[in-house]
């Protein structure tokens, strides 16, 4: 974190940047983006998102895999996110020197049913060390079907949920991002191209210093900004 100006050289994010079991990230969700764009991409870029207010905030956490209901199905994982937003939603996750997958997640489905659903492949969420022009591709997807019994619903004999998506990742700028409270932050901002089921998306974030990072997106929901 720096308190004011702006970044005088490029960030590299390495796996010592990621979350470890304990820590608390806090994140808040904004939803008046009146005069908010993405900015400019480029070097020693100053975005601004001073003017944001917060309507909500909640702290995630990370913790062990094995504390989380739904571990079994996900071996591989050393870590796991839990998400308090989404009703307690945990992220089964695979922490290495080089990326970070996520191996899947146990979210709600309505009426108090939790649904367990790996990715095949696994969704990688970051690759290290990233820097200024990074860039790297990725393919995920997963295909369940919950039987009646585990959606709590006897009307339904069984469904099929499922999803197939690639991705085109480039780190296309780096700088400093104001935020409300006269706080001032080091960023990388990321460029995602989404291709899913016939529909692109071309979606801008910007990540720092700590996992779930100040995030603009532009896409076909339009504009949208979550602060951490």
């Amino acid at each position: 974190m720096l308190a004011g100006g702006a970044a005088q050289a490029q960030i590299t994010l390495t796996v010592d940047d990621f979350g470890s079991v304990g820590d608390i990230v806090p994140i808040s969700d904004v939803s008046q983006l009146s005069g908010v764009t993405p900015g400019a991409a480029g070097a020693n870029v100053v975005w601004n998102f001073s003017g944001l207010t917060p309507d909500t905030t909640y702290n995630d956490k990370f913790i062990l895999p094995g504390d989380a209901a739904g571990a079994d199905k996900f071996p591989a994982a050393n870590l796991a996110l839990m998400q308090m937003r989404t009703d307690t939603s945990v992220i089964f996750i695979n922490k290495k020197s080089d990326g970070i997958w996520m191996l899947g997640v146990r979210a709600p489905f309505g009426q108090g049913v939790h649904l367990t659903i790996p990715f095949a492949p696994a969704y990688q969420l970051a690759v290290f060390p990233a820097t200024y022009q990074t860039k790297f591709n990725r393919d995920f997807s997963f295909n369940i079907t919950p039987s009646a019994g585990e959606m709590g619903n006897p009307g339904v004999d069984s469904m099929m949920i499922m999803s197939k998506q690639h991705h085109e990742i480039v780190f296309d700028g780096w700088g400093t991002l104001k935020l409300p409270e006269n706080r001032t932050v080091d960023r990388l901002r990321q460029q995602r191209v989404e291709h899913r089921g016939g529909v692109l998306e071309d979606l801008r974030l910007l990540v720092g210093l700590d996992v779930v990072g100040d995030v603009v997106q532009t896409g076909g929901a339009g504009l949208a900004a979550e602060l951490e």
